[in-house]
This record gives C-alpha cells, structure tokens and sequence, in this order.
C-alpha cells in the first residue's frame, strides 16, 4: 500500500515538443526565455531527457494572462483619459 502512487500525488511533465506546440514559439525562444529567467527552469530526468512540471508552464502561462489583461486594463483607462474629439478636415485641392 505504502508504494501505491496516489491521484493527487502524480506530477505531469511536459517535453520540449509539447512546449513548441502549446506556446506556438521555437525551442530556440524556450531556451532564450530560461537562461533569461523569465520561464521556468527544466528538469533533468536522463542524459538525454529535459522535461518542465506542467504545473510550472501552467503557473507561468496564468501570470502572463494576468499580467496581459492588466496592461490591457492600464491601457483602456489611458485611452478614455484621452476622449477628445478631433474633427478632421481634408483640403480640396
């Protein structure tokens, strides 16, 4: 019982495919963003077998919509800020 793996306990991981074909970006841009520190940093399980905790890429995919929708937020309030009519004419020539 004691080597019974449970639901809750099961990690998911995501192989750099996956990754190129969720985030529809290169693994080239992947590895850029890791060394940047700005995306979640692999697992080495194997010499040859790099793999990220889906539950990692999912926290950083949530953060980047947060942060998206708060800069769209900032952005709707600065353009009613703005709300000044402007008549434009165009000369005859």
């Amino acid at each position: 019982m004691d080597n019974e793996i449970s639901e809750n306990s099961y990690t998911k991981f995501y192989r750099m495919p996956r990754l190129k074909s969720q985030l529809d970006v290169s693994q080239s841009s992947i590895w850029a963003w890791v060394k940047a520190g700005k995306f979640p940093k692999p697992i080495k399980l194997g010499a040859n077998t790099t793999v990220w905790r889906a539950a990692d890429v999912e926290a950083w995919a949530q953060s980047k919509i947060a942060a998206s929708q708060k800069n769209d937020s900032r952005m709707n309030r600065k353009l009613s800020g703005n709300n000044k009519s402007c008549e434009v004419t165009h000369a005859k020539p």
